[in-house]
């Protein structure tokens, strides 16, 4: 846990970072969902496939594995732009 003064440091340091290169600070700022959204993005629609796919053949288990890849993607997804819409607000 940091001090009061260490705090106060670090708040100084990123406003000065902000002011010199608002761009880099921006880039920073941004956590790892929205730097891999479309890796995430595309991962859910390759679990849809998937799904189709095992429904197609019959397979449950390519079925089940391509659902559970379209929900994880897709609701990481929408857990980012929720995310940056209550930042936003």
């Amino acid at each position: 846990m940091l001090s009061q003064y260490e705090r106060r440091q670090l708040e100084a340091i990123e406003q000065a970072l902000t002011e010199e290169d608002p761009k880099l600070a921006s880039a920073l700022r941004r956590g790892v969902l929205h730097r891999y959204r479309w890796l995430i993005l595309v991962s859910g629609v390759c679990g849809v496939c998937m799904l189709v796919l095992g429904i197609i053949t019959g397979s449950a288990t390519l079925g089940f594995a391509g659902f559970g890849i379209a929900v994880a993607g897709f609701g990481l997804y929408c857990w980012r732009a929720v995310c940056e819409w209550i930042k936003a607000s």
